[in-house]
């Protein structure tokens, strides 16, 4: 048919076999395909514009030795050739714009123990607008790992070239279930945990770099665990807070603001502002308006344990367990190859010793 001037072929309940037509490759329950007229009259031959597919059902699947399969046809392995191919894939659609409605993506992980996640009322777009490019995700999650998730991303670049994309991303998570993800997909994380996460977080990037966050989260249940010669865990109940990271020349900033805590039943008494500098992985100046003392040191403990070739034993002589207190207009600065030059300021208010027999 034709619309707005523009040839569109539009086929229905599609299947596409191989070459041999011996093995059933996809089906779409519907697919339409536009002529794109500049790039057509620009290179004298047909060139794709609009491709919408509806209804599609994907399986991929990861082997044991680590190749990605889509719907049985390998597309990464080992030798240069297969290494590239999610590279031409994507050139296929350099200059058209690709959108996916209602669709159901399945994921066979066949390296890790089998397991299967389907994932479902997938929809993708993949607008491409030289040099310009738009690609949205947005798909319910299976309910041991989360509800929703979506993701938008504006950039430039060659389509086919991810380390030369620049531009922004923004990515929402609705009750992301930290502990399946951690423990599932240990050897990408790295460390176990647990929790229910809520984020929306908006990204700048550069050359596969990113050079700042912005983020609204909210967390409950948050349990981490250090996994050493003993096993260790910390645990916070409930934080929610709007945070900034900023990649600069020497180092990073972070801002807080909206900083709400609660752990071992002890909630914060008001929102909390914080404001962390890093230089050269040496030098820390933090200051905040409020914060329980208590949980300064528990933090900077975990600290400690995770980053030894930073000392936080300056800290020591306050024991985590025993000491409680709120503080206010707290500055702590410190350069670890000089900590004698350390400096502290900060009120105090209900500062006092917690009893042994109300330690959990």
């Amino acid at each position: 048919d034709i619309s707005w001037l523009v040839p569109r072929l539009k086929l229905l309940d599609v299947s596409i076999y191989d070459v041999d037509h011996k093995r059933h490759l996809l089906h779409f329950s519907e697919i339409s395909v536009s002529l794109n007229w500049s790039e057509s009259i620009k290179n004298m031959r047909p060139e794709l514009g609009d491709i919408f597919v509806f209804g599609m059902d994907l399986q991929v699947e990861r082997q044991q030795t680590g190749e990605i399969l889509v719907q049985g046809v390998e597309i990464s392995g080992s030798n240069e050739v297969d290494a590239s191919a999610p590279e031409r894939l994507m050139s296929l659609f350099s200059d058209s714009s690709l959108y996916l409605v209602d669709s159901t993506i399945h994921w066979l992980d066949y390296k890790n123990n089998s397991q299967r996640l389907d994932f479902a009322n997938v929809n993708l777009t993949m607008i491409n607008n030289k040099p310009g490019h738009k690609i949205a995700i947005d798909m319910e999650l299976p309910a041991a790992y989360g509800r929703h998730i979506q993701l938008m991303a504006d950039f430039e670049g060659e389509i086919n070239n991810p380390h030369a994309w620049q531009g922004r991303a923004y990515v929402s998570v609705e009750n992301l279930q930290l502990d399946s993800w951690l423990n599932d997909y240990w050897e990408f994380i790295e460390f176990p945990g647990a929790g229910q996460l809520t984020a929306d977080a908006w990204i700048s990037f550069k050359n596969f770099s990113i050079e700042s966050v912005s983020l609204n989260l909210q967390a409950d249940d948050l349990v981490l665990y250090h996994l050493d010669d003993d096993v260790k865990s910390w645990k916070l109940e409930h934080i929610s807070a709007l945070m900034k990271w900023l990649r600069t020349d020497d180092g990073m900033k972070i801002d807080i603001r909206d900083l709400e805590m609660q752990r071992n039943n002890a909630k914060w008494l008001q929102k909390s502002a914080v404001a962390l500098q890093i230089h050269d992985h040496r030098k820390f100046k933090l200051t905040t308006n409020y914060a329980r003392l208590d949980d300064i040191v528990y933090f900077a403990g975990i600290a400690d344990e995770l980053m030894p070739e930073f000392s936080f034993s300056a800290l020591n002589v306050v024991d985590e367990r025993s000491v409680v207190g709120d503080l206010y207009d707290v500055t702590f600065s410190i350069d670890i190859d000089r900590p004698e030059d350390l400096v502290a300021h900060a009120y105090f208010r209900d500062f006092g010793y917690q009893s042994v027999s109300d330690v959990p």
